[in-house]
């Protein structure tokens, strides 16, 4: 459920950031990209791969592999929970980093018209 959640808060931050960065005149499509995938990945492919792991090293030690998932059953939400505030705070920090301004280049003064006689 929190890897739902999460998922759905990665999509809405990508809108999000499309706009913001859009306004700032930044690139704009791939900020977008770049929350949703980070989104994606802290919130699908890193706890995937936790549990994985933690399943292998369980089925290894001589458990079964029924109960091997059992025993998985409270780090799952222990890992989802940390990972759900890991994309929270991705987010956060791209969301400011795409709604800095950029930097604005020093003005200089046009060359003067040459003179007519």
């Amino acid at each position: 459920m929190l890897t739902v959640f999460g998922l759905i808060i990665s999509v809405v931050a990508a809108f999000n950031v499309y706009r913001i960065a859009k306004k700032n005149e930044r690139k704009a499509a791939l900020w977008a990209v770049i929350v949703f995938v980070t989104g994606v990945v802290l919130e699908v492919v890193i706890p995937f791969l936790l549990v994985l792991g933690g399943v292998f090293v369980l089925a290894s030690s001589g458990n079964s592999i029924n109960k091997a998932g059992k025993m998985m059953k409270n780090p799952i939400i222990i890992i989802d929970t940390i990972c759900l505030i890991f994309n929270i705070i991705g987010i956060l920090v791209m969301t400011y980093l795409a709604a800095r301004a950029p930097k604005e280049k020093p003005f200089t003064t046009p060359p003067q018209p040459p003179e007519f006689n």
